[in-house]
């Protein structure tokens, strides 16, 4: 019983410390995931080839939020669109509209202004 809990209390630490969502779509979509992650100033999310198509690992759940948020609405699965693992038709079901409204406030901003003076140094 004491290994059983053991086991149990270790596997769920180990899913916690490494859990992580997917933003997916299908082959030759890429443009479309870049273009998102482009608008949100998110250039540090890697994609790659996934499952289904090109895959990015969004690692902190703030960050799923704030994408739900923006791509609420937006064609989803079905539609061979772009969609967050969970929510394959863009029902914004990871959004909080706060989080998102003090991204785009602050954040994004920030983010977008230092990506245009490091552009502008290059």
């Amino acid at each position: 019983m004491k290994l059983l809990t053991l086991y149990t209390i270790t596997g769920t630490l180990f899913l916690q410390a490494f859990s992580f969502r997917m933003f997916s779509t299908f082959p030759g979509q890429k443009p479309l995931l870049k273009a998102v992650l482009d608008e949100l100033c998110l250039p540090d999310i890697q994609c790659g080839a996934g499952y289904i198509g090109v895959d990015c690992l969004i690692k902190d759940t703030k960050i799923e939020g704030i994408i739900s948020c923006h791509i609420k609405g937006k064609p989803g699965q079905s539609k061979r669109g772009i969609n967050l693992m969970g929510d394959p038709e863009n029902t914004g079901k990871y959004c909080v509209q706060s989080d998102y409204a003090n991204y785009i406030n602050t954040e994004y901003i920030q983010k977008c202004m230092n990506k245009c003076v490091d552009d502008a140094l290059k």
